[in-house]
């Protein structure tokens, strides 16, 4: 019998073969009921520790595996870290007797597979004396190794050629439904390409290498690719009475991440996007637009891509797809004779996919080549002239305003480089969180005050968050804006054991929580300043394609001026391209529809989150809310909204296009900001804070941390390494975090 906690009253009747406890158990959340038994009875249990045990051992046994394995495939190297992990995490496990045939010679390839456990044999048809055919075996692979990756290589790119000898795979455990779909989907007059055979590192079916000199069409994605086939038969080893393996089918792959040749591409492009300075201060459009700029080109072994001392207004920067580039200077030097004499040096060899060379092309003003640069194979690059850079529009005023940026974030950094740990004292306790804690503290003889969020490197590695934390101190550093937080330095504690720190600017007005739970809810004018306040971190944050993922008024807090500012970019994550991403995140009343099925989310949840938040504050509490998170989860499916009667036209009508189910029809972005409900409002005004707050809070000095008063310094439970130092991959984990957060 299930109680409600107010009154204990009964809500549900279970009988035999119910489940409950499942969403506590799966979101490690408390219990939002009471269970009494009514009557003597039995019941099987599982404690979390356990499900933890169980779960995290053998998937990250499964996915350690299988991101070793497919990290050491040339074809994927292109792909991040999180692709990689997302696709080992949904490779399925098969297994197999003996003799039984996964792929055959000619047929299409439509899938990947890392051998767990024996061996598969490869052989060809090979004609015999007699005039007959017959599979000869030419190799075998065993645990760990990878085969069929070039299934992946494939997108379906209208061509105008013919299919010839293409073969229907006839493996009996694969559903056979695959090969009919891939056929129907195949544009027609597809025709396969002639694949290599095994080579080092136990992956087959690379294409053969057949660079030329000619450069491609524009634009890249529209080049005529056949889809992959099996240069052999693929059968597991018949002396071996099982055999394991996890595969993932192309199609798979594809809803997963995307078409390989495309996503490689693009992550290349955001790589150098990312890294290269005169990029940093681009928005989304204009990032946009600078992808549509790169040409792709091929080149033969021994051609020159360009030569030293070259110079002019053409010139262009270039990424490595596929193959290996040699850069190399010529220095002059006169001998005893005063002959002169050339002597060339290689500088370096490009061979990594992603990797960039040439950007000083890009610089002003322009300086000559510094070196020469040769392909020692034939290859592939995607490449950015100067001229295409010079001509987008605004590209100038956008430079001009990275310039100003990195100045101040400059400023910022040097003046982060006199800080240690060992300068701060701990003034009061602000808040605790699931890997640590947050202080205020004080740089000893001076008045600057920061809040120190704390983390433990332990927890981090437990729970499989480093990456998280690497990916919010990153996120940190990207931010230049008055409504999010501002990131100062970082600190890492020596001994494994110890914590990460991020020192932050604080903001000592209290949560807009508290606030809220004070008024019960704010009138028009105060919902449309906070409001405004939110949009525009949350634009910031969508200009260079972040994520947010946790808006919700614990994570907005109030600075001395009574302005807004976002905090805690744990949750936060880098969406480039409308890319999606399928992590369950967030606070269940503030889940957009997309989270909660699990079928992949953009930044659009981050409008859906706004429109609840924009609920809440005019009406007190957020649209959808139950008693427990299974019940909250049903009414987000169901998107029913009951406004009250004296709510706003122009509020509702703004929160009815915010919380629109299909995130395709979801209002976002500068729309939002243009919106009546912000008419009112000069956004560029409210970034310099000229107007006063509705609110201001009272604080008797810059250390004041009365606001947080209520905040419980509870002991840490956590009770150490507990061995992790002993598992495989640890000390890796601590020297990941050791390495991100080291001292600016």
């Amino acid at each position: 019998m299930f109680l409600a906690h107010k009154g204990l009253v009964a809500v549900n009747t279970l009988k035999a073969g119910a489940l409950l406890g499942e969403i506590s158990l799966l979101h490690a959340v408390p219990h939002s009921e009471t269970v009494r038994c009514s009557t003597p009875g039995s019941m099987w249990s599982l404690d979390w520790k356990v499900l933890k045990f169980l779960t995290q051992g053998v998937s990250l046994r499964k996915t350690d595996l299988s991101v070793n394995v497919l990290q050491s495939v040339q074809l994927l190297r292109g792909l991040t870290e999180e692709q990689l992990d997302v696709v080992a995490t949904e490779m399925q496990p098969v297994e197999l007797g003996p003799n039984e045939e996964l792929a055959s010679q000619g047929s299409l390839a439509e899938a990947m597979y890392i051998v767990l456990k024996g061996s598969v044999v490869l052989s060809r048809r090979r004609g015999s004396e007699d005039g007959e055919e017959a599979d000869v075996e030419f190799a075998r692979l065993c645990s760990p190794s990878l085969f069929g990756d070039h299934a992946l290589d494939h997108s379906p790119t209208p061509v105008a050629d013919t299919i010839s000898d293409t073969r229907p795979s006839t493996s009996r455990w694969r559903p056979a439904i695959a090969a009919v779909r891939l056929s129907a989907q195949m544009p027609a007059g597809e025709r396969p390409e002639k694949l290599g055979s095994a080579r080092p590192g136990g992956s087959l079916g690379l294409p053969a290498n057949q660079g030329s000199s000619l450069k491609a069409t524009r634009p890249p994605t529209a080049r005529r690719k056949p889809p992959p086939i099996w240069q052999e038969t693929i059968t597991t080893d018949p002396d071996a009475p099982v055999t394991r393996l996890l595969w993932i089918s192309r199609e798979r792959f594809v809803e997963l991440v995307g078409h390989l040749p495309e996503v490689l591409r693009e992550n290349a492009i955001d790589r150098v996007l990312d890294e290269l300075p005169i990029f940093s201060n681009f928005d989304s459009e204009q990032r946009r637009q600078v992808r549509t700029l790169f040409e792709t080109d091929s080149f033969a072994a021994g051609s020159t891509i360009y030569a030293q001392g070259d110079t002019g207004e053409g010139m262009s920067m270039h990424i490595l797809l596929k193959g290996t580039i040699q850069l190399s200077v010529v220095n002059q030097w006169r001998d005893g004779d005063d002959d002169t004499e050339n002597e060339e040096a290689v500088v370096r060899q490009v061979s990594k996919t992603g990797e960039s060379f040439g950007e000083a092309a890009l610089s002003t003003p322009v300086p000559p080549r510094e070196e020469t640069a040769v392909a020692t194979s034939a290859v592939e690059v995607i490449s950015l002239s100067r001229k295409a850079i010079a001509e987008m529009p605004r590209s100038t005023a956008a430079i001009a305003q990275h310039e100003q940026q990195r100045r101040r974030k400059m400023r910022r950094q040097q003046h982060a480089l006199t800080l240690y740990r060992s300068d701060l004292e701990a003034l009061a306790f602000l808040g605790k969180g699931t890997f640590g804690r947050v202080q205020l503290v004080r740089r000893r003889g001076t008045d600057e005050v920061f809040a120190l969020k704390t983390m433990s490197k332990g927890k981090l590695i437990e729970a499989r968050k480093v990456q998280n934390a690497i990916n919010e101190k990153r996120i940190l550093d990207m931010l230049e804006h008055p409504f999010c937080n501002s990131l100062a330095t970082v600190f890492s504690d020596a001994d494994p054991g110890g914590d990460v720190h991020l020192l932050l600017d604080v903001c000592l007005g209290g949560e807009l929580f508290g606030l809220l739970r004070l008024a019960k809810c704010f009138d028009l004018p105060t919902t449309r300043f906070y409001g405004a306040c939110v949009t525009a971190a949350i634009i910031h944050l969508h200009e260079q394609s972040i994520a947010y993922r946790d808006l919700k008024p614990e994570n907005l807090v109030l600075d001395a001026k009574g302005y807004i500012k976002l905090i805690d970019f744990g949750f936060a994550k880098v969406l480039r391209n409308g890319a999606k991403t399928f992590t369950l995140c967030g606070t269940p009343q503030y889940l957009a529809p997309e989270l909660v099925t699990g079928a992949g989310h953009t930044i659009g949840v981050d409008w859906w989150a706004f429109g609840i938040l924009l609920f809440e504050m005019l009406n007190g509490g957020p649209p959808f809310d139950d008693a427990t998170s299974m019940g909250v989860y049903q009414k987000i499916m169901g998107g029913r909204v009951v406004y009250p009667p004296g709510m706003r036209s122009m509020a509702k009508d703004l929160d009815q296009r915010l919380l629109e189910s299909n995130p395709k029809k979801r209002i976002g972005h500068q729309k939002v900001r243009h919106e009546p409900f912000f008419r009112q409002v000069d956004f560029d005004k409210l970034e310099r804070k000229v107007h006063p707050a509705p609110w201001v809070p009272v604080l008797k000095s810059n250390n004041d941390a009365s606001y947080f008063a209520d905040a419980i310094d509870e002991d840490d439970d956590y009770d150490g390494l507990q061995g992790q130092n002993e598992q495989p991959g640890f000390l890796k984990d601590c020297a990941r975090l050791d390495a991100e957060f080291s001292h600016l």
